[in-house]
């Protein structure tokens, strides 16, 4: 189910991957995605959440091709990143809104967030900026949140 309408990009091969317990310290992040890049895995989404200790756990989506690769490299390096495991879903989809008429409008995001909302969407992981929306949910609601994305974005057309 990977396509794109108009402002609305969905993308159903991608795999969650949080490494736990990072250590919090400078250089981390750095380490983790210089290693990915170098090594040619196309990050799609990163999203970091502190414990409130000294760690922290880093999330990511990659192309499901490539996940088993980059798991494999991630595992092998769990010391150099001060980190205690990796966790592997593979049941999530990507909803990325490009810039979406209306979009820095204040009331844009929240608009979307309702959408979702009435159509029983549970939002697992979200980023946003001035242009872009990306919002990860599981793969079995993508065709529902998708739906109830173009919904909030229709009215700004």
């Amino acid at each position: 189910m990977n396509g794109t309408s108009d402002a609305l990009e969905v993308r159903t091969d991608v795999v969650r991957l949080t490494i736990r317990s990072v250590a919090n310290r400078p250089g981390m992040a750095a380490g983790i995605f210089t290693d990915l890049g170098r090594l040619g895995f196309l990050v799609n989404s990163v999203a970091q959440t502190g414990s409130g200790d000294d760690n922290c756990d880093i999330t990511l989506t990659l192309t499901a091709n490539q996940s088993a690769l980059a798991i494999e490299h991630i595992d092998s390096h769990l010391a150099d990143y001060g980190a205690s495991s990796v966790v592997v879903d593979p049941d999530v989809a990507l909803l990325v809104i490009h810039d979406a008429p209306g979009a820095r409008n204040p009331a844009f995001i929240g608009r979307v967030f309702e959408s979702l909302a009435r159509a029983h969407v549970n939002v697992e992981a979200v980023s946003a900026g001035p242009e872009t929306i990306a919002c990860l949910v599981t793969r079995g609601d993508a065709a529902r949140a998708a739906d109830a994305i173009r919904s909030a974005i229709e009215p700004q057309r």
